[in-house]
């Protein structure tokens, strides 16, 4: 079973996987894992929207265009659907606003905090998105939006992606070579002309790299190939995306969409191995 004490929840709901970070009453982040909803929704913003929310009270959603960079929008009225710009992270200090990012090996980065106000920060990062430095480019924009203090209490979580022992990539790839010139050694190994990367270490290094507290980053330790059970995988050749929504709730308002209720009897508890 999962550990007592893990800061994240991941429960199957109505055949539905849902991994939640944080959902405390006014901050919102959860990534949908493998179920019948993202198979609905195919990846599609705007079948999400459709599948997810009720006719005629469907948010602003920002869902970019990802392109395994470090572009990090700022979630407002210009960059929500139908616009669709180009983007691997989202900044989010407005309540009543959506972001969602689709993963499928790829790391979810999540960063929220209250000072000086509620705000998060997601962000998409696989292999190129890591040696691009996308952790890095969402704390600058959460400092240089909110000011220097803003870390301070922030917490971050890290995954799941596709761990070091699966994400193995040929050694004569010039992308691996490039890889192996940008991230630090330890976190290469080389087994019989593959190179392993891992991705979820390096990431958290990045974090802690650029002012977030060590104690304050936690590592989610599911491998989406390891785990295709839980998660679709592009690597498990999988058609569909793990996708993730983020969202301040409005102060005063109470209103709660399905998957921030955890008062189903259809709940099933994930196994930990």
């Amino acid at each position: 079973m999962l550990p007592e004490d893990a800061p994240w929840s991941l429960k199957k709901r109505s055949g539905q996987w849902l991994l939640e970070y944080i959902n405390d009453g006014e901050i919102s982040v959860v990534l949908f894992g493998r179920g019948v909803l993202t198979e609905i929704a195919e990846g599609d913003p705007e079948k999400l929207g459709a599948t997810f929310f009720e006719t005629g009270k469907f948010p602003p959603l920002a869902a970019p265009r990802q392109e395994h960079g470090r572009n990090v929008i700022t979630v407002d009225e210009k960059s929500c659907l139908p616009e669709r710009p180009e983007g691997d992270a989202l900044f989010l200090d407005r309540p009543g606003y959506f972001g969602s990012l689709r993963f499928a090996d790829c790391f979810p980065i999540v960063l929220c905090g209250r000072n000086p106000r509620r705000w998060i920060s997601v962000g998409h990062s696989g292999f190129v998105g890591s040696g691009m430095n996308v952790a890095s480019a969402m704390v600058s924009t959460v400092s240089g939006t909110l000011g220097p203090d803003a870390l301070d209490g922030a917490s971050a979580w890290v995954g799941p992606g596709i761990c070091g022992n699966c994400y193995g990539r040929k050694e004569d790839d010039p992308w691996t070579t490039w890889g192996m010139k940008v991230f630090p050694s330890e976190y290469v190994i080389l087994k019989k002309k593959e190179v392993y990367f891992d991705l979820s270490g390096i990431i958290t290094r990045q974090l802690l790299e650029s002012g977030v507290c060590e104690s304050s980053v936690f590592e989610v330790p599911f491998c989406t190939l390891c785990r295709k059970d839980i998660f679709y995988s592009h690597r498990g050749k999988d058609e569909y995306s793990n996708f993730l929504l983020a969202r301040l709730l409005v102060s005063g308002h109470n209103s709660r969409y399905w998957w921030e209720n955890d008062n189903s009897d259809n709940n099933e508890n994930a196994k930990f191995e």
